[in-house]
């Protein structure tokens, strides 16, 4: 058989070499395959009411990521001032919350997005907000409860005004 040679298509020795080299690592190699999870994404409250032109924060919070997102804010109201940052939870990494500080002018939603831009994904997190007008001289509904509604068996101060 001197001079005679033997076609084998190249295709399947490397199948074959692939195939040989793929069982014995395998065999060496423990296989563990990770996923990224995509985590929780709320606004503590769903409903706020506020009161026109006075600055409000709003918090939104991504728990048990696997690595954290990027958290913007999507604003479907009028506002005369906007900002937000974004901080890791410090004893627990895999979560952050995202603060909006905001001077809402009219009725509206609020929307918290959470991205993984290498993987396109996204979640998002939406709350109402309403908005009360101050009336002319000061009085204001909501400003009995600016400190937080009174707690059943704690002393009050009550004021009362008499016309005369």
């Amino acid at each position: 058989m001197e001079g005679r040679q033997t076609r084998v298509p190249i295709k399947r020795v490397a199948d074959r070499v692939n195939k040989a080299f793929m069982d014995d690592f395998m065999d060496k190699v423990p296989l563990e395959m990770c996923f990224p999870v995509m985590g929780e994404l709320f606004i503590p409250n769903v409903n706020l009411v506020v009161t026109e032109s006075e600055p409000r924060k709003v918090t939104c919070r991504a728990l048990h990521w696997t690595r954290l997102p990027d958290i913007s804010w999507e604003l479907g109201l009028l506002v005369s001032h906007s900002s937000y940052y974004f901080v890791p939870e410090p004893s627990d990494l895999q979560s952050a919350v995202s603060i909006l500080a905001l001077t809402p002018q009219s009725n509206g939603t609020l929307t918290c997005v959470a991205t993984w831009k290498s993987l396109k994904a996204r979640k998002s997190a939406t709350v109402n907000l309403t908005v009360i007008r101050r009336p002319q001289g000061g009085f204001h509904p909501l400003s009995q409860y600016e400190a937080g509604p009174p707690i059943a068996g704690e002393p009050q101060i009550c004021l009362n005004f008499f016309q005369s």
